[in-house]
């Protein structure tokens, strides 16, 4: 599992297809989130909305949005429905690279979201 200073392996993917080529600290951020959230839902196939994302990220929501919507421009994640206004996110299989980006998904070794219980 990865350290927070370290490089997520779905950045590396990213990286090495030369999808991604940036260095945000935010977007790093933002695939250790997606990855856990998709890693850990239980209840059918994985989703996300920016909302939950955002306490995790520690962004704005435009910004969110924009990293959001640059994945989904390169066909790693597609929008899988809506609830009201918040766009529903899920793994994509229109790219040919996205059932690679599906394999690199690591969760975080700390999440953000969860704090550690004080004894």
């Amino acid at each position: 599992m990865s350290q927070p200073n370290e490089m997520h392996p779905t950045e590396q993917f990213l990286r090495k297809n030369n999808l991604y080529t940036g260095k945000s600290p935010t977007m790093s951020g933002l695939l250790r989130c997606i990855s856990c959230r998709f890693l850990r839902e239980a209840d059918g196939p994985p989703t996300f909305t920016i909302p939950e994302i955002l306490p995790c990220v520690k962004t704005s929501a435009s910004t969110a949005g924009l990293l959001v919507d640059h994945l989904e421009d390169l066909g790693v994640i597609a929008q899988t429905g809506q609830n009201n206004s918040t766009k529903i996110y899920g793994l994509s299989n229109a790219h040919p690279l996205a059932k690679g980006f599906s394999a690199s998904l690591r969760e975080p070794e700390t999440c953000p979201l969860e704090a550690p219980s004080e004894p």
